[in-house]
């Protein structure tokens, strides 16, 4: 009887349940430290420029690591061993942060944490692309984000909790250790790979796998058009599409409590969980584009608006939700519909390319927010930001992309 209701969708294998589980856990724990991570920094003194330069390199590293480890991925056709790498790596150095104070331990742990981030992304997303077709793509990522970010919206919830009852920064750091063992524990389980090339009469090769820029460039040289659009299309976003530390702190100096800005994150979370699954759904049916221009529009809209003297929490909170619907697009729609231009032997390689890049430009971004925060004051940089991202609404209004499918 209660299979009727209860029966798992076609699309949702072993693997892609599990990935979820694993990312579940994770965005609790590195949720629960986000929020309050700039926060803490500025209680003990950071300034918004080193703030944004500990986030733009610690991003940068991430997808330099995400561009090697996926290409090592596709080169010894494994993914399981980087998946529970960099998740063990992230669970153990995430909450160390708050137990030291001198900028290079913090900027080492930042670092070594998105050094763990780098190294599973890129050959998780592989296996999510693999056990999808075209036509599932788009609720496969959505249903992966939409799990995840379920945990990055517990989070926060725990440490509004902690922070209200005990007003303890540490024991915040100590309790964050314990999904990330669970999500480290849930990976054990993924299934053996069994990764195959686009050409089933094509030798797997017995070299010894290289850390080359070289076989960057050459995936780079035969990949399609259509795929080189969209890597421009969403480099040039992310040289304007900064860390979100900067809306939390602008919310602070508007006026915020430190839990109304938690209460904030977590309604973000909430929109941003609740919209990823359905718009994965939406894309496999009326495609990617408009969805995308949508969600471009949003970014602009928000920043713009945090750019104007806010006074009403609530409003805040509402900008927070709305902010939510530009998230679930940009970071799930996003690789879904890049990893249709990409072939199957070269999924993490093409993947973590676009990561890598994307992640450069965002150390870019957060230390030119940061300065101009610094310089111009932060109304000026949202209203900055907000213009900027309209001249990426235009690139990808005009271009034409050519919406093939693989199997």
């Amino acid at each position: 009887m209660f299979s009727r209701f209860f029966k798992r969708p076609q699309f949702l294998t072993r693997n892609i349940l599990l990935l979820s589980l694993v990312s579940f856990f994770t965005d609790i724990a590195s949720e629960m430290l986000y929020p309050v991570t700039p926060l803490y920094l500025k209680e003990i003194g950071y300034s918004m420029l080193a703030i944004g330069l500990i986030e733009g390199v610690a991003e940068c590293t991430a997808g330099l690591s995400k561009l090697f480890a996926g290409s090592l991925s596709d080169q010894t056709k494994k993914r399981n061993i980087f998946i529970q790498l960099g998740y063990s790596i992230s669970a153990i150095v995430k909450p160390a942060i708050g137990f030291v104070q001198g900028f290079w331990s913090i900027f080492f742990l930042r670092f070594s944490d998105r050094i763990g981030k780098g190294i599973r992304t890129a050959p998780r997303d592989a296996i999510l692309t693999d056990e999808s077709t075209p036509e599932t793509r788009g609720r496969v990522f959505g249903f992966h984000r939409s799990i995840d970010t379920f945990g990055a919206m517990i989070g926060p919830m725990l440490s509004f909790v902690i922070l209200f009852y005990f007003s303890s920064y540490s024991m915040l750091f100590y309790l964050a250790f314990i999904p990330g063992i669970i999500a480290i524990a849930c990976s054990l389980y993924l299934s053996k790979e069994k990764i195959q090339t686009e050409n089933p009469t094509q030798s797997v090769s017995n070299s010894k796998p290289r850390l080359s820029l070289t076989l960057v460039k050459e995936f780079l040289k035969k990949s399609s058009i259509s795929y080189k659009k969209l890597l421009g299309g969403f480099f040039f976003f992310a040289l304007i599409n900064s860390s979100n530390v900067f809306l939390l702190l602008r919310a602070k100096e508007l006026g915020m409590s430190d839990l109304h800005i938690l209460a904030a994150y977590i309604m973000y979370n909430l929109i941003y969980a609740l919209s990823s699954y359905p718009f994965g759904v939406w894309v496999d049916t009326h495609g990617y584009k408009k969805l995308y221009l949508a969600s471009i529009f949003v970014f602009a809209l928000v920043y713009g608006l945090f750019g104007t003297p806010i006074a009403a929490s609530w409003i805040i909170i509402a900008l927070f939700a709305v902010y939510g619907i530009f998230s679930a697009v940009e970071d799930g729609v996003v690789k879904a519909w890049l990893s249709l231009h990409i072939e199957k032997e070269h999924r993490a390689t093409g993947l973590g390319l676009y990561m890598f890049l994307t992640s450069f430009a965002f150390l870019i971004a957060s230390t030119t927010t940061g300065f101009l925060w610094q310089t111009l004051g932060s109304a000026k940089t949202f209203s900055i930001l907000s213009l900027s991202a309209l001249f990426v609404l235009l690139y990808f209004f005009f271009i034409t992309i050519e919406e093939k499918t693989q199997k």
